[in-house]
């Protein structure tokens, strides 16, 4: 998936940057930038921030 189907699908989710950037410990801004292709960050962040949207809602 690229980063705008991850997006999506965390939108889709009701997931918001906030929550995610408290889970993984970067900001918000980095997230939002990310997500519309005005950054990079390192693949642990990266994988750390899918694997939340991955998770999130599974009991």
């Amino acid at each position: 998936m690229d980063r705008k189907e991850w997006k999506l699908r965390r939108i889709s989710k009701d997931i918001t940057l906030t929550e995610i950037a408290n889970s993984i410990y970067c900001s918000v801004s980095l997230l939002s930038k990310f997500e519309n292709d005005k950054a990079d960050m390192k693949q642990k962040k990266i994988e750390q921030y899918k694997e939340y949207i991955i998770n999130k809602g599974v009991v």
